[in-house]
């Protein structure tokens, strides 16, 4: 048997066994071949957050391999090398780092990590006592890893004192103004759930992110100010392209990505360094171990351009970025207590919510999607609220009984012992007080009783611990004047006719008809389309205080007549004629040429369509009336035969 050994690049190895045998003449050539585990591009996120419920226990099973080959496959570990194998049933434990280890191993060389962390996502107020109707309450979800908490907690001097530079779609980025070795601070950054190194997506990203380090004076981009910047970039020596000579690869950035786009100065990664006097040589050619081995830019006025750099020394030690991603989306809803149901709040989707609080029942709810699962956290604003209640207009509506001497206002006497038990009703911890249309305050408990003309009081309950927490309401007293009828206003002798009646004390309260006692009664004194009659202007209101009435007639001329003695329509004359005033009406009839035909007494029956004896024809006839007033109305009418 022959056996051969074939090395190929990347470090595979092909085994090809080669049996040779003859059996009866015939030859059998037998190939094997075997291929040795090829390396993969595959990547895990960085952070991993979770939340725990009745519904739900979060297990290795749900952490994240991304890029996975068809036909690969993984197994988390408790370490970085050796370690146990999880099952993928085990419940993942806040703040510990699993790794991965896959087949075909990664191309990264070594097991990608995932810190997880579980959050406590909770609800408060900046305020949740002594609660009034129109105060501002501020509701803020914590624990949830949202970019306004994180901001909150770990800038301006709070928390890590970390400084914001941009934001760039779902992620923030922060520096730690701390010079400090690569591992120092990766280690740092891992600490912080939601956080990671800053790994480079796009070109768009990369600028944003240095236009906010120069916008905020940390990065100079001319001038070397000593300062440069950590990237969550690294050179791994175990990674399967990995080549430490002038080539300079097995570079990937910390989630497993291999470099599909780069920024690096002229001549890097170059792994070089720099002893006084010497040239510049290869760490390794020199002999040294701490080998460029991490991404770093902004170093020596070279702006947005990459250089590698050592773990840690005098000039290379960086700041760290922070970049920071929310990871969960929030939307907040609130009870619509008509429909007992919850509504979305166009808009509101941060971790904050301010609420100008409203008389009733406020219910809220903010809804978190946190890989996949939809989790609700409820909120009531609970206040403190007075109630009024409402007076009987019955007390409140009186007739005129009196008048005021100063003012010569129409009053009543109101029964006011009631009042205050059924404005606060079972309420005990309230003060009741009251002032007058004036303004004037009035005695803490209501006169009783109490002569008072038509005004309009103010009451306001406030709760007696905090006064500040107080609700008004209206009493309107309504005195109904004493009805009396200062003017009828009549238009008649015309189309349409209409009649207008004017009260010496207008109320709300006023009913009118021209029909008498018995109606129909309308709230206005104005009546239009009148026919010609007589009438009774009847003016009531609604509380039965009273009413006034007078009788009145409306002027019309018929639109024709049919003197044919049938006894209807007979006899053509004016209606609607008042025997007192209108006797003296004087009424004349002519032919359509303006022939004289006949002089009327409006109280007579009227014209039989007669002259001098004799029947005229059935044309059209005119007409003038002359009123004692001086009026004049001229018209038209048929004759009918």
């Amino acid at each position: 048997m022959l056996t051969f050994k074939l090395i190929i690049p990347d470090n595979n190895i092909i085994q090809m066994f080669l049996f040779y045998s003859k059996i009866n003449l015939f030859t059998t050539l037998l190939i094997f071949t075997f291929l040795s585990v090829h390396s993969q591009n595959v990547k895990v996120e960085p952070t991993f957050t979770f939340l725990n419920s009745t519904l739900k226990t979060y297990t290795i099973a749900d952490l994240r391999v991304i890029d996975l080959p068809t036909g690969a496959t993984y197994t988390w570990f408790d370490a970085l090398t050796g370690g146990t194998a999880l099952l993928t049933t085990t419940p993942l434990v806040s703040g510990t780092i699993y790794y991965l280890e896959t087949s075909p191993k990664a191309a990264i060389g070594k097991r990608l990590e995932t810190i997880v962390y579980e959050i406590n996502p909770t609800l408060t107020a900046d305020k949740t006592t002594n609660i009034c109707n129109g105060e501002t309450v501020k509701i803020t979800a914590t624990g949830i890893l949202s970019n306004e908490q994180f901001e909150v907690e770990n800038t301006n001097g709070a928390g890590l004192g970390l400084t914001k530079v941009a934001q760039y779609d779902q992620s923030t980025y922060y520096v730690k103004q701390q010079t400090m070795p690569w591992e120092d601070a990766n280690n740092l950054i891992n600490a912080i759930p939601g956080a990671s190194m800053y790994m480079i997506n796009s070109t768009t990203e990369e600028t944003t992110v240095y236009d906010g380090l120069v916008a905020t004076r940390l990065a100079s981009g001319t001038v070397n100010d000593g300062i440069a910047f950590w990237l969550g970039l690294k050179q791994y020596k175990d990674a399967s392209d990995f080549d430490d000579s002038v080539n300079q690869k097995g570079w990937y950035w910390i989630d497993g990505r291999p470099l599909t786009y780069s920024n690096w100065s002229t001549n890097e990664p170059n792994d070089y360094h720099q002893l006084a006097g010497t040239n510049y040589v290869l760490y390794d050619d020199g002999g040294y171990i701490n080998d460029e081995d991490y991404g770093q830019f902004e170093f020596q006025n070279r702006g947005i351009k990459w250089n590698d750099a050592p773990n840690s020394s005098t000039d290379r030690d960086s700041y760290p970025i922070f970049e920071f991603a929310a990871t969960s989306g929030l939307q907040w809803y609130q009870l619509n207590t008509a429909t007992n149901s919850y509504e979305s709040m166009p808009g509101q989707t941060k971790a904050e919510l301010s609420v100008v609080t409203k008389s009733g029942v406020e219910k809220f709810r903010l809804d978190l999607l946190l890989n996949g699962t939809v989790l609700s956290l409820p909120y009531e604003i609970l206040k403190i609220e007075p109630k009024v209640y409402p007076i009987s207009a019955q007390l409140t509506t009186l007739c005129a009984t009196g008048t005021d001497a100063t003012t010569l206002k129409e009053t009543a006497v109101f029964d006011t012992s009631t009042f205050e038990s059924t404005l606060i009703g079972s309420q005990t911890d309230v003060t009741v007080s009251y002032q007058d249309a004036a303004g004037n305050a009035l005695s803490s408990s209501l006169p009783n009783p109490f002569t008072s003309s038509t005004q309009t009081l103010t009451v306001k309950v406030a709760n007696t611990a905090t006064p500040t927490c107080f609700v008004t309401s209206m009493i309107p007293l309504i005195v109904t004047p004493k009805i009396k009828i200062e003017s009828i206003i009549i238009k008649d002798l015309s189309e349409p006719n209409s009649i207008s009646i004017k009260l010496q004390n207008e109320s709300p309260q006023n009913l009118f008809s021209i029909n008498g006692s018995q109606g129909p009664f309308q709230d206005s004194g104005s009546f239009s389309s009148v026919p010609a009659g007589q009438y009774e202007v009847f003016v009531k209101d609604s509380n039965d205080c009273g009413f006034d009435s007078q009788i009145i007639y409306v002027l019309g001329a018929p639109q024709f007549f049919t003197p044919n003695g049938d006894g209807f329509n007979d006899y053509w004359n004016i209606q609607g004629v008042d025997p007192s005033i209108n006797a003296n009406i004087q009424i004349t009839i002519y032919d359509r040429y303006g022939k004289y035909l006949k002089r009327l007494n409006p109280l007579d029956q009227g014209w039989d369509g007669l002259y001098l004896k004799r029947p005229l024809p059935a044309t059209d006839y005119w007409y003038t009336v002359q009123l004692p007033d001086g009026r004049i109305s001229k018209g038209h009418f048929s004759l009918k035969r």
